[in-house]
């Protein structure tokens, strides 16, 4: 699937499939897209998750990740209550993705 310029909704985002896709997602090998939004309920993981993309040490990585603090963007929710979580999440969404 081509993500180029596309906003991504990872559903589970925070989960351990929703995780190598965001890795794989930033290596570019589907595109750029413009914008990857992590939904998930678990505020503490998604605290993790962003210390750990903002603040990774090698520079390497950096290269690679160079705009993740503009192009991961997270959001708390639970996806069994649409209306109010994922519907707001989702309107700019291009595509989504289910990890599980």
């Amino acid at each position: 699937m081509n993500v180029e310029g596309k906003r991504v909704l990872i559903i589970g985002g925070t989960g351990s499939l929703g995780k190598a896709l965001l890795r794989r997602l930033l290596t570019g090998e589907a595109g750029r897209p413009e914008q990857i939004v992590i939904f998930s309920r678990d505020e503490a993981k998604q605290h993790y998750m962003r210390s750990v993309y903002l603040n990774h040490p090698s520079a390497t990585d950096d290269i690679i990740y160079h705009d993740r603090e503009r192009m991961v963007q997270f959001r708390i929710g639970d996806v069994r209550d649409y209306a109010l979580s994922v519907r707001p999440s989702a309107a700019p969404i291009s595509c989504f993705m289910l990890p599980r």
